[in-house]
C-alpha cells in the first residue's frame, strides 16, 4: 500500500490533530509523568511506524526508545515553542541521514 502524493494547497493547509500539535514545552512537562507521556509515546510510535511503512525501511534501526526519548527531549529543550511533531520530523530526518550514510559504506 502506498500513499498518493497530494499537492500542498496553501489556501487550505492541512490541520494538525492530536498531540503532535502540542508544543515541545508541553511534551517536556509531560515527559516524566508515566500517564501523561503515554499520549506522546503513542503518537511517536504511530508516526514512526507509518513512516517506516511508507519508505520501506526502519530508519530508527540502531537506537532504542531511551535514545529516541533523549533526542526528543534535547530537541524540545532547545525548541520549546516548536510543535512536538516538528521534533519527531527532525528526529526521523536525522536518523534517515544516518541510515542512508550507513548504506553507502
Amino acid at each position: 500500500m502506498t500513499a498518493e502524493p497530494v499537492a500542498f494547497d496553501k489556501d487550505n493547509p492541512p490541520i494538525m490533530y492530536g498531540i503532535g500539535s502540542k508544543s515541545c514545552g508541553a511534551y517536556l512537562d509531560a515527559a516524566d509523568d508515566p500517564v501523561e507521556s503515554l499520549a506522546y509515546t503513542g503518537f511517536f510510535s504511530g508516526y514512526a511506524t507509518y513512516h517506516g511503512a511508507m519508505v520501506g525501511a526502519n530508519v530508527l534501526k540502531g537506537t532504542d526508545f531511551a535514545g529516541i526519548s533523549h533526542w526528543l527531549k534535547n530537541y524540545c529543550t532547545a525548541n520549546p515553542t516548536s510543535h512536538y511533531l516538528s521534533a519527531i520530523v527532525a528526529l526521523i530526518g536525522d536518523m534517515t541521514n544516518k541510515y542512508n550514510g550507513s548504506k553507502r559504506k
